[in-house]
């Protein structure tokens, strides 16, 4: 004999008014005790009847609601959801999460929020790098970031059980550049700055002369540049403070005069040199801005010293690191100001310290000090002593 689902309604009569009770067995197995209290005093015949209406509509809600969230479990999770969680998990673990935050917006915004993460294949993903990187101008690096925290996020999700398995764990990464990013010339350096009178004259609200002269002329990386604050800059005594770099070093830099000239008219105020006028916050991401000063600067430049379109904000400190060691500053006061190493130094820009070298040798060879009269060894300041 089958078992019944629903038994009959237990009706029980206190203070005037029906109380039922039934014992039901839904459709995955849980049994519930369901209770309920007449809404007015009712005899026994309408009490009946109230009851029955009362039960048939309990289990026909409780029913609906096992057979939306039996769907809404079966329905693949949207990647708006999956960055959310990913979000979640980078906070409570402390992990650095505002740069990652704004390459989370673009990948929403780009491939759509609601996007299931079944339909978030590697040709798909292959197509949408190419659609960035056409669009936005963007290098294979930055394109590898957005994959990679892609990545993660879908990685995350299997670990928690969301999704079964990660649908683009096998997607690769472009090629990107080796090594330090290529230096620019001292005539694209000035190409640069002289392009940023027209950069400003078309009303750009972005201040990029001071962001540009700034990394130029300090050595600084991009991030530390844009956070600085009014209290970090000592004008009367000529120094650019970096509380905190890359390698944990707080760095005193001497402000050069070109970036002093600049500093000195702009008027000092609290809070980040260079903010947001939008959010009140550093920028995060000045590439745009970067990319039209870099059309700018080409259009005065000839065929052969054009800036490449990929060019990075970043490169200014690797130009600047190159220009002081080929104008003979020591690799050590290089160091010092960069906040590296010698070693470093040494290991990145050891091409430069070979074109110096050859040079200051062809100089010594030219000069008539040096210059051998008769066949020997030259002592300095003796005599030329025979070989015989």
């Amino acid at each position: 004999m089958a078992r019944r689902r629903s038994a009959p309604t237990y009706l029980v009569k206190r203070r005037g008014k029906w109380h039922g009770r039934f014992r039901h067995v839904d459709s995955i197995g849980q049994v519930h005790w369901p209770c309920h209290i007449s809404p007015a005093p009712l005899d026994y015949r309408r009490s009946l009847l109230w009851a029955q209406t009362w039960r048939a509509e309990w289990i026909h809600a409780h029913e609906l609601e096992l057979r939306c969230e039996d769907e809404e479990r079966r329905r693949p999770p949207t990647l708006g959801e999956l960055l959310d969680a990913y979000a979640a998990d980078c906070q409570e673990r402390g992990t650095r999460w505002d740069r990652e935050c704004s390459r989370a917006k673009w990948i929403q915004a780009t491939l759509g929020r609601e996007t299931p993460y079944s339909d978030l294949t590697p040709a798909r993903i292959a197509s949408w790098r190419t659609a960035l990187r056409s669009g936005r101008h963007l290098s294979p690096r930055s394109l590898n970031a957005y994959a990679t925290l892609l990545q993660a996020a879908l990685n995350l999700a299997v670990r928690s059980g969301a999704i079964p398995v990660n649908p683009i764990r096998h997607l690769g990464k472009l090629p990107e550049l080796r090594g330090m990013p290529e230096a620019l010339s001292l005539r694209q350096v000035h190409g640069l700055i002289g392009a940023i009178e027209e950069y400003e004259a078309a009303g750009a609200t972005v201040p990029l002369r001071g962001i540009v002269l700034t990394c130029y002329y300090t050595l600084a990386r991009t991030g530390n540049v844009l956070a600085l604050r009014w209290e970090d800059v000592d004008l009367e005594r000529g120094e650019i403070t970096f509380p905190r770099t890359k390698t944990g070093r707080r760095i005193v830099v001497p402000i050069r005069a070109q970036l002093a000239a600049y500093l000195a008219t702009l008027v000092p105020a609290s809070g980040y040199l260079w903010p947001s006028p939008r959010t009140g916050k550093p920028y995060t991401d000045v590439a745009r801005p970067w990319r039209s000063l870099i059309r700018l600067a080409n259009a005065r430049l000839g065929p052969s010293e054009q800036i490449p379109p990929a060019q990075r904000l970043y490169s200014l400190r690797h130009s600047g690191i190159s220009h002081l060691l080929l104008a003979g500053v020591p690799p050590q006061v290089v160091a010092q100001l960069a906040g590296n190493s010698v070693a470093v130094i040494d290991r990145h820009y050891a091409h430069l310290h070979d074109d110096a070298l050859h040079r200051a040798l062809a100089m010594a060879d030219a000069s008539p000090i040096l210059e051998p009269h008769v066949p020997g060894i030259f002592v300095p300041g003796g005599e030329h002593e025979s070989t015989n």
